[in-house]
């Protein structure tokens, strides 16, 4: 099986698919070294490698430094399962959703839980952290999953969007 890794980290961008790097940068902008206006942590770093099989499947870990200038249970992380894109195909605009599966979450050296959210299924919250215990200052969180990507449904070609 043929693999193909992206890597993302807060110092630089190595080498992403077009598709996620505005996304990606959006977030590196939003969150990466600020704080939120009126909130109790800053992320410090965020470092992601995606590793894509031939099956459409993308293994996605992240490394999330954060510090918490309160004391806090852990982090929140949403990842979305639907995806909407518009695609021109034989001259034609066509709206095409797309549904994801999310399958083998883990958050190292932390407890965790995942729920689906309340807005049409289209996301997955996974709460990394300890409900027993409360920490302050630097935290690292380390998750890992697996995202199955459905078929493109488009016949004339192949086409791989994360």
């Amino acid at each position: 099986m043929m693999n193909a890794a992206f890597h993302i980290s807060h110092a630089g961008i190595r080498r992403m698919a077009g598709a996620c790097l505005p996304l990606f940068l959006v977030f590196l902008a939003v969150c990466g070294g600020m704080r939120a206006a009126g909130a109790s942590w800053e992320v410090r770093g965020y470092d992601v490698e995606m590793r894509v099989s031939r099956n459409a499947g993308v293994s996605v870990t992240e490394r999330i430094s954060v510090f918490f200038s309160e004391y806090s249970h852990g982090l929140y992380r949403t990842i979305p399962t639907a995806l909407r894109m518009k695609r021109i195909v034989n001259g034609r605009e066509k709206e095409y959703l797309y549904r994801l599966r999310v399958e083998d979450v883990r958050v190292q050296g932390s407890g965790f839980s995942c729920q689906r959210q309340q807005d049409e299924g289209r996301s997955l919250l996974i709460r990394a952290g300890n409900p027993d215990r409360l920490q302050k200052g630097d935290a690292e969180y380390v998750l890992s999953y697996t995202v199955q990507m459905p078929d493109d449904l488009v016949e004339e070609y192949d086409e791989f969007r994360y």
